[in-house]
C-alpha cells in the first residue's frame, strides 16, 4: 500500500479551507499542479499560512466591488468563514488580468539566491551586540588570512532537491501497529 495525498478536482466552486489545504500540501488539486501550487505558494510569501490568509481574504472582501475579480457567494457575509466560496466574476476593470494571473502561475519562480559574503581580512576589527545589550570587539587573528584563501566560498543552491519518501507497505503498517500495541500494553490510559 502506498501513502499519498488525498486528492481532488479543484474547481472554482470550492471552498477557502480547500485552498488552503492545497497550499499547505494536504490536498493535491490535479496531477500536474505541483508546479502551480509550488510558484502561488512562492508568490503569496507569507500570506500563504493559514491564519495569514484568513485576515488577507477578509481585507479582499472590503476592496470596492468593481476592482474585485471574485465574490464571496454568500452575498450577505461579510467575512470569509471556514466554508466560505468565491466565485469569479466579470469586471471591466484591469483587463487582461486573468491572462496575467495565469502566466504568473505558470511561469517558474526562481529560488532567491543571496550572494555569499567575502571572509573577514586578517587583522580586521569587529563588533557586535549581544542579547543583553552590551557591545563585544573582536579582532580576527593574522592566521585567519592563510585559512580564508584555502576555503572555498560557498555558493547558495538554485534548486532544492528532496530525496523521495520511502514506500512504506501494508506489513509496515502492520509491524508498527504490533510495536506500538506491545510499548502500550502496561498504560493505564
Amino acid at each position: 500500500m502506498r501513502t499519498s495525498k488525498r486528492s481532488c478536482a479543484f474547481a472554482s466552486s470550492s471552498s477557502v479551507s480547500a485552498v488552503g489545504e492545497v497550499l499547505d500540501g494536504y490536498l493535491s488539486a490535479g496531477p500536474d499542479s505541483a508546479p502551480i501550487v509550488r510558484n502561488l505558494r512562492r508568490r503569496m510569501g507569507p500570506t500563504a499560512r493559514g491564519g495569514e490568509r484568513k485576515v488577507r481574504l477578509n481585507d479582499y472582501c472590503k476592496l470596492p466591488h468593481h476592482l474585485r475579480m471574485f465574490e464571496l457567494e454568500n452575498s450577505g457575509a461579510h467575512r470569509v468563514v471556514h466554508g466560505s466560496v468565491f466565485s469569479p466574476r466579470g469586471s471591466a476593470v484591469l483587463p487582461g488580468r486573468t491572462e496575467a494571473y495565469h502566466a504568473a502561475l505558470h511561469d517558474f519562480v526562481p529560488y532567491e539566491v543571496h550572494p555569499a559574503r567575502e571572509p573577514a581580512s586578517a587583522g580586521a576589527a569587529f563588533w557586535f551586540r549581544r542579547r543583553d545589550k552590551r557591545g563585544e570587539r573582536l579582532r580576527m587573528p593574522d592566521w585567519i588570512d592563510v585559512a580564508a584563501k584555502e576555503a572555498l566560498l560557498l555558493q547558495p543552491k538554485e534548486r532544492r532537491t528532496r530525496a523521495p519518501f520511502p514506500e512504506v507497505t501494508l506489513d509496515d503498517l502492520k509491524q508498527a501497529a504490533k510495536e506500538m500495541d506491545r510499548v502500550l500494553e502496561d498504560d493505564p490510559r
